[in-house]
């Protein structure tokens, strides 16, 4: 009994000095440059990359020296778009149509993907739909699946095709685009919060699990970005636009490939995303729902026009 106690005293005084550590260092990575690791040898898959961010995702990585850049995308033109832009940086880029949402299209284009071009070690699921801002009731059932099977199946079927050729190899990065929206749901917007908010509990379970596994050579980014002007949720606005200004594409692929390249867990974009979440956790509900109200947040969606097809694949 007494050897138990010393042992619970002892796991105690290290979680209280690993958790200083910890806060201590995060500190310092806030403050200090972040030593950026090569990405020059990496194989990087990007899904929905024919338009928007998977586009200038395509064209940063390149920028930063990466060689092969893999795209899916459900359209060839979009993706051969982007496929010419990123080459001009001096990357290799293949293309395959592929729709996420189909577990069987990804499972055999991962396959494709593996033996003509070789393991993917740096996958970042990115592409998303969004339908309508209709409310639960209203939406179609066929819109509100495409939304889940796209948002979150996709991603959990990219994963399970290549986790396991990172596993083998400890070396890898999952990058898993969620949104403001998952910490932040709006009226009209039901389908889709749901959808990135299950995105964020995904990719936490899923780096914890590989971690449980001793594999700690394969990182994860989540990314929640504020709006970003990309057409996918055209006609959205706020109330202090000023204050709270559109993201573009450009603006946000950088970030993104920054974190990735110093393995950063989580990237809100812009900033003040990370403090909107630590005061809804500390507000009353009414509080944080007049904040809403007075910021415009809550009429948000109803000005929603998005664009053909609504997704950004």
């Amino acid at each position: 009994m007494a050897d138990t106690k010393m042992s619970l005293f002892l796991e105690g005084i290290w979680v209280i000095f690993s958790v200083f550590y910890s806060i201590i260092r995060s500190i310092f990575s806030w403050i200090l440059p972040a030593r950026l690791k090569d990405i020059s040898d990496d194989v990087v898959l990007i899904t929905g990359g024919g338009r928007g961010i998977g586009r200038a995702l395509a064209i940063e990585f390149a920028k930063q020296g990466c060689k092969k850049i893999v795209l899916w995308g459900r359209t060839a033109e979009t993706l051969l778009s982007t496929s010419n832009a990123a080459a001009e940086y001096g990357a290799k880029v293949f293309l395959y149509v592929c729709d996420v949402s189909e577990k069987d299209e990804v499972y055999q284009q991962a396959k494709k993907v593996e033996s003509e071009v070789g393991p993917v070690t740096i996958l970042v699921n990115n592409a998303g739909v969004v339908h309508s801002n209709k409310s639960l009731v209203e939406a179609k059932d066929e819109d509100i699946m495409k939304t889940i099977q796209t948002n979150i199946f996709g991603h959990i079927w990219t994963c399970k095709a290549f986790l396991p050729s990172m596993m083998d190899r400890n070396h890898g990065h999952i990058v898993t685009m969620s949104s403001v929206l998952a910490n932040q749901a709006l009226p009209g917007a039901g389908a889709y919060s749901a959808s990135k908010a299950a995105n964020v509990g995904f990719a936490e379970s899923l780096i914890q699990e590989i971690h449980s596994k001793r594999r700690y050579g394969i990182h994860s980014t989540i990314v929640c970005p504020y709006i970003v002007q990309t057409g996918m949720f055209k006609g959205v606005n706020t109330r202090f636009p000023l204050l709270f200004p559109r993201l573009t594409s450009e603006y946000v692929a950088e970030k993104i490939v920054h974190a990735v390249r110093k393995n950063q867990q989580l990237l809100m974009i812009p900033r003040i995303m990370y403090f909107s979440g630590i005061v809804k956790s500390l507000l009353p509900t009414l509080a944080w729902k007049q904040i809403l109200k007075m910021t415009g947040s809550l009429v948000a969606m109803e000005t929603f026009v998005g664009h053909e097809g609504g997704d950004k694949n």
